[in-house]
Formats: structure tokens, C-alpha cells, sequence
């Protein structure tokens, strides 16, 4: 369940969102008052496939920014499979092999942190002042080298590349998957690896 302030705002961000937030009856409305108006609000997927209802729930804005990253499409890029000839993010393909940084500095998950925050206030404004869905706003902005979007992704896209302690010369793909091998002997080796949370838990 989610409060009526939350549907508001999901749905102003995209109107995607209403096939998806629906009103909620319970018997206290009709007790309440006398239209029986419904009070609540749930995320209700329905029959959709698992494929379809996949979401990456974090109050982290530092698991955000690592997710945001060109890094991390990298990745997906490679792991993505096809579904019609559409992309498919998957969690089994994309999210759950995909290799978090270990034992980032705390100054560098902060930044992250703190970018990935201005990133997201940024695109709620954007969306809002402009009345468009996220996907209109990067069709729009995302490639203009002068747009505060393009800035932002970048300075975060910098900021992951140091939690990796990546270089600007390396072969990203390639160096994603020899951490993903390392992190794999570890996990069987009974090693405690670092995944979607803060390094700091």
C-alpha cells in the first residue's frame, strides 16, 4: 500500500503508472463514510508475468546511482536477453550477476549518494514543470552534452567508475565480468560479498 501523495506523484511522473495504482476497498470505508470512497492506495501488478512486475526496491539513493550508471548498462547491454524485439531487463540476467563495487571508500558512496539524489530531484522537477513522462525527458535531453541531465549522469558515471576503482582505459565489460568471477569463488568459498546495499551494512 501506498499513501494518495505517492500515486499523485507516480502518476505525474508517468501516466505509465496508472494501469498499475489503483484505489483500495476495505470495510472501513463503507463504514466511514456513506459513498464507500476508497481511502488507500496499492501497486497491484495483476496477471502480469514475473518478467513484468520486476522492481529494484531501495531507499539508498547510493544503490540508485550505481543502477543509474553507464556502468551498469554496460552490463545490461550484455546480459539483456530479447523478448520481440524489445529490450528485457531481467533480474536473473541482468540484476542478480551483475557485480556491485567492494568495499567502495565512504567519501566516494557519498557522493554517489548525493549526486544520485540531485539526479533524481532534478528529473521530478523536469517532468513536472514540463508534464512529461521520463522517457520523453531523455528522448529529449539525455545526448545534448549541454543538458544539466547529460551533466549529472556524467559526474555520477565519473563517481562510479572510482567506487570500482576503474580506469578510463579499461575494457569495462571485461573487467565487470572478472569481478563477477572473483565474487563467484567467494560466494562458494563461504565469503561474505558485497551486493545491492550500502558497503557501510
Amino acid at each position: 500500500m501506498i499513501t494518495p501523495k505517492q500515486a499523485e506523484d507516480w502518476i505525474k511522473a508517468s501516466p505509465k503508472n496508472k494501469d498499475v495504482l489503483k484505489l483500495f476497498s476495505m470495510g472501513s470505508n463503507l463504514a466511514k463514510n456513506p459513498h464507500g470512497i476508497p481511502e488507500r492506495w496499492i501497486i497491484d501488478f495483476s496477471n502480469r508475468s514475473l518478467e513484468e512486475v520486476i522492481v529494484i526496491a531501495s531507499e539508498d539513493f547510493y544503490i540508485f546511482g550505481i543502477l543509474t550508471s553507464n556502468i551498469h548498462r554496460t552490463w545490461m547491454q550484455a546480459q539483456k536477453s530479447t523478448l520481440k524485439a524489445d529490450i528485457a531487463y531481467t533480474h536473473k540476467t541482468c540484476f542478480e550477476t551483475f557485480p556491485f563495487p567492494q568495499n567502495p571508500h565512504p567519501k566516494i558512496v557519498q557522493q554517489i549518494r548525493e549526486t544520485a539524489i540531485e539526479l533524481h530531484e532534478y528529473r521530478s522537477q523536469q517532468m513536472e514543470k514540463k508534464q512529461w513522462g521520463i522517457t520523453t525527458l531523455y528522448n529529449t535531453f539525455f545526448a545534448e552534452t549541454s543538458s544539466n541531465l547529460y551533466k549529472l549522469h556524467e559526474k555520477l558515471n565519473q563517481q562510479v567508475m572510482k567506487a570500482y576503482k576503474f580506469k578510463k582505459s579499461d575494457d569495462i565489460l571485461e573487467k565487470l565480468l572478472e569481478l563477477n568471477q572473483q565474487l563467484a569463488e567467494q560466494e562458494n568459498l563461504g565469503h561474505n560479498i558485497i551486493g545491492p546495499w550500502s558497503p557501510s551494512n
